[in-house]
């Protein structure tokens, strides 16, 4: 299976505790570290939903094997430390407008290692989404204490709207006309997925649903914790 994980966290929370506290109409300090937490594990469930870093960090993925072109998961990237295959360097090629796609430039490749930097994003609609997760979070404080990893059913409706909008397809022309498909993400809460490594080969499909979707993405969001599959539609 394809696997990443996060070698440092670079940046800062988008969120502090004294707007969150003000958002929430929190007026002690007894429910800070408590809060600092809440607002930590929001985030991180929100990077995990979008498959983008909102604070920035350095991170190792691997590739079991690759046919030479694949995409960095959390992007938009600011700078590619190393690629290597078989732990020897080779040679790459960075596309895409946030630079997240990688192709090697001799095509096929196993056991590959990228280290890479991401530039985390922040804006209003992020900052809302958290702070709206937080506040959930808190309305449930003595589950979220005995529960460090929170609970992944209580995420409101208005969270998943804004995070969605962060989430797109891919656009591709089809006897002279642009289409673009829809990308679906799919997030396992402690399950251990073995995948295939032409996994590629694989695709969804939901009953009563008019949309089959191909696999383009499996990986361990966090390690031992969520499994994330991504997926795209097609005829």
């Amino acid at each position: 299976m394809r696997q990443i994980k996060i070698n440092s966290t670079d940046g800062s929370e988008i969120v502090l505790v004294a707007t969150a506290k003000d958002y929430m109409r929190v007026s002690t300090s007894a429910d800070d570290n408590i809060i600092t937490r809440m607002i930590s594990q929001a985030r991180i469930w929100c990077e995990n939903y979008i498959s983008k870093d909102i604070v920035a960090k350095t991170r190792t993925y691997y590739l079991p094997e690759t046919n030479g072109l694949f995409d960095l998961p959390f992007a938009p990237v600011s700078s590619i430390t190393s690629v290597k295959s078989d732990d020897v360097a080779i040679a790459y090629t960075v596309l895409g407008l946030n630079n997240e796609s990688i192709e090697l430039n001799d095509g096929y490749a196993d056991k590959v290692k990228i280290v890479y930097v991401t530039t985390g994003l922040s804006d209003e609609l992020l900052q809302s989404a958290i702070l709206q997760l937080v506040s959930t979070y808190y309305d449930n404080r003595s589950d979220f204490a005995t529960d460090a990893k929170g609970d992944i059913d209580v995420i409101p409706t208005n969270v998943r709207n804004i995070l969605n909008s962060y989430v797109s397809g891919e656009m591709s022309t089809e006897n002279g006309s642009r289409k673009q498909s829809k990308k679906i993400k799919l997030i396992f809460r402690d399950l251990a997925l073995v995948s295939p490594n032409n996994y590629f080969e694989y695709y969804l499909q939901f009953p009563g649903g008019a949309y089959k979707y191909r696999i383009v993405n499996m990986f361990e969001s966090t390690p031992d914790f969520y499994t994330t599959i991504e997926a795209v539609t097609f005829s």
